[in-house]
């Protein structure tokens, strides 16, 4: 057995976890090291930025209640007209058509109590206890009602055996994609 090529793959593994060893390393260094800002505040996200992000926050928990100061953008002081209420009261609102007049509000109080009422004494009538009369009178009326259900006449014979031959023709005969065209007698 020649024991070179296990070496030379066995080396080859080796170099390759090193370079691979090397990349996370300069990768961790890389993560570890912070960024170089030119300037502190020229970028965003910065720690500038994030300290008067925090001033502006505390400003704003620290207003009378009511509606807090809006936060301005850093670097920039507030705008006296955006410390202004966002709506304004007086407006008319576009929900409304003023060509339209307002509907009257209706009131289904009134037919509900009475449609209520009705179902109560409807019940109440056919609560009562059943008699025997009561049974025959419902007896009667079933039957004088003609039958809805009656059963179809019993097919003919010839029928019932042309019905029969077609399905054991189907069944024996021929899979449907091996059946010729239009002259096929099997069709």
């Amino acid at each position: 057995m020649d024991i070179s090529f296990p070496i030379v793959i066995l080396i080859g593994w080796v170099v390759l976890n090193v370079i691979r060893g090397a990349a996370r390393a300069g990768a961790e260094q890389a993560r570890r090291k912070p960024p170089v800002n030119p300037e502190p505040g020229s970028l965003p996200g910065t720690n500038s930025d994030f300290l008067e992000v925090l001033r502006q926050l505390e400003r704003a928990r620290s207003a009378p209640h009511g509606r807090p100061k809006r936060l301005s953008a850093p670097g920039t002081e507030g705008n006296p007209a955006e410390d202004q209420p966002e709506f304004i009261e007086d407006v008319v609102s576009l929900e409304v058509d003023p060509r339209r007049p307002e509907r009257e509000p209706v009131s289904l109080d009134a037919q509900s109590i009475e449609v209520a009422r009705r179902r109560r004494l409807e019940a109440a009538r056919r609560e009562r206890p059943r008699t025997d009369k009561d049974h025959a009178d419902f007896d009667a009326r079933i039957r004088a009602e003609p039958d809805h259900t009656a059963v179809a006449p019993a097919p003919r014979a010839d029928l019932a055996r042309l019905r029969q031959a077609m399905i054991w023709n189907e069944l024996l005969g021929p899979p449907v994609s091996m059946r010729g065209g239009q002259d096929d007698p099997t069709r």
